[in-house]
């Protein structure tokens, strides 16, 4: 069993397969606008990306929409 990730900003844990991570602030912010938060949020390794974590079950529909431009 894979380890749980504790998040820096949220006190919700996730697995790795539970989640996506999206560098495009565009469609984080568009998610956030939904009412979908990120469940952590952290600089990437090269620290030039803010990365977002969402859950995948929480966005999926929202991911369709961002896909089609409909959000």
């Amino acid at each position: 069993m894979e380890p749980k990730i504790k998040p820096a900003f949220q006190l919700r844990e996730y697995y790795p397969h539970e989640v996506c991570r999206i560098i495009n602030r565009k469609q984080a912010f568009s998610y956030m606008q939904h009412g979908v938060m990120p469940c952590d949020i952290y600089l990437s390794p090269d620290k030039q990306d803010t990365v977002y974590v969402f859950f995948k079950s929480e966005t999926k529909e929202l991911y369709e929409k961002y896909k089609r431009h409909e959000i």
